[in-house]
């Protein structure tokens, strides 16, 4: 992706060390540069918040600035938002905003995201894989409204498997 807008796209990469967050910059062809160092931002709350494919970019209002959604695998399912960036090298750990909570089912964590408009009427989804609780959520922008409000957005349930299996999130089943 793109945050800052500047042309130039960007690796975007968070480990589980308390929300370890770093953007290398492509500054030229087949030249990378790390931008941003963000160790253990989340440190003092104690939630060892990572994300396994679970950052996106995109300009989901149409105003011409990039968002980045993070969706942290830990509970209590927390969605992250950066927004109006115009040079990654400037981020702080206060520009990281939690903006929006998938309540938790069982075993439930939020595991990769994507970002799509799932059924073509011109607003872009959060799609969003929970990890050994069946779940995919889709998470809508309204159409209008700030992304970083989560009241823009509207959470579905697209899929559970454990009603569709029959199983239950307490009989430890194996799921591919």
């Amino acid at each position: 992706g793109d945050l800052d807008g500047d042309g130039k796209n960007e690796i975007h990469a968070m480990i589980w060390d308390f929300f370890s967050l770093y953007m290398i910059e492509n500054t030229a062809p087949d030249q990378y540069e790390l931008m941003t160092s963000l160790p253990r931002v989340f440190v003092d709350s104690g939630i060892d918040y990572g994300a396994l494919d679970g950052i996106v970019v995109a300009d989901v209002n149409e105003d011409g600035i990039n968002e980045m959604y993070i969706a942290g695998t830990e509970p209590p399912n927390q969605l992250f938002i950066i927004t109006n960036v115009t040079d990654i090298a400037a981020i702080t750990p206060q520009d990281i905003k939690p903006f929006f909570r998938i309540p938790q089912k069982a075993l439930g964590r939020l595991r990769a995201m994507s970002i799509a408009d799932t059924d073509g009427d011109g607003n872009l989804s959060l799609m969003i894989a929970g990890e050994r609780n069946g779940q995919i959520f889709e998470l809508k922008y309204k159409g209008e409204g700030d992304p970083a409000d989560s009241t823009s957005w509207e959470l579905i349930v697209a899929f559970d498997i454990f009603e569709y299996s029959g199983f239950s999130p307490d009989d430890n089943p194996t799921i591919d």
